[in-house]
């Protein structure tokens, strides 16, 4: 069956089956759980995971999604290049933690860079929290990025 996942053949979900029955092992740990907290993806199949083993395929990792959704979130925004540099500071935060959080802006290390403040000037009070929601709920909205 790996020769067939090799080649690009399709595999039936029988197939599918037997072949996760026999590497979803513990004297194994080939497993669909055990290799999507290695790779910190909530996606892929066995399958999948079998593809980038064999160099067929390259899953993406939790940070280069959230880069990746980023991007285009931002791209969906009418900001100036202020607006987006500064963002883009807040991105950085969000891939670490999982979020952003208001009180970010206004501790170490954001604070040094006058975060909070500039926010404030670059989007108004009341804008900075509803980019900062926007941005949590659209972006880092995955249960597993924290």
């Amino acid at each position: 069956m790996i020769r067939k996942v090799r080649d690009g053949d399709p595999l039936t979900e029988d197939e599918e089956a037997d072949l996760a029955s026999k590497l979803n092992r513990p004297d194994l740990y080939f497993n669909e759980d055990n290799l999507r907290r290695a790779y910190r993806d909530p996606g892929g199949t066995l399958v999948d995971f079998i593809r980038a083993a064999l160099g067929m395929l390259r899953i993406k990792g939790r940070d280069e999604k959230l880069e990746e959704n980023f991007r285009a979130w931002l791209v969906s925004k009418s900001l100036t290049p202020e607006q987006a540099q500064y963002l883009s500071l807040l991105k950085n935060r969000g891939i670490t933690k999982g979020k952003i959080e208001i009180a970010d802006l206004f501790a170490p290390p954001l604070s040094i860079l006058n975060a909070g403040g500039l926010g404030v000037e670059l989007f108004g009070a009341q804008g900075l929290k509803d980019v900062v929601a926007d941005l949590n709920a659209t972006v880092f909205h995955d249960k597993n990025a924290a």
